[in-house]
């Protein structure tokens, strides 16, 4: 697999926001600045499922309540020559939930318990 060319983008920032980029991604943010933009873009391009598919957990944390959802992941195989194998074939929402973080609260304010 070969990976794409640096992006312009990414070899038009800034080192400081380069670094930031590399750790909000998760990416090791020493060294200096052609190596850290070729681990940052390798980083981006990488598939993050596995050929077959895959299971995503979403969590979304508010002020008042808290989400999560679940999702299975499909690929198509690939059946002949022209197909793209790996291309998401369907997607399934195994589990969705949204939980409120005051109720607890409200109730055992009333309750007296503080």
């Amino acid at each position: 697999m070969s990976l794409p060319k640096t992006s312009q983008w990414l070899s038009t920032m800034k080192n400081t926001q380069l670094k930031n980029l590399a750790f909000l991604a998760g990416v090791n943010t020493s060294g200096l600045k052609a190596a850290l933009t070729a681990r940052v873009e390798r980083e981006l391009f990488l598939p993050r499922l596995p050929a077959t598919g895959g299971r995503i957990l979403s969590v979304d944390m508010g002020i008042r309540n808290l989400a999560f959802c679940v999702v299975d992941v499909y690929r198509a195989s690939k059946r002949n020559a022209n197909d793209r194998a790996g291309v998401i074939d369907r997607l399934e929402v195994v589990a969705w939930r949204r939980i409120s973080l005051l109720d607890g609260l409200n109730k055992e304010y009333e309750n007296g318990v503080e």
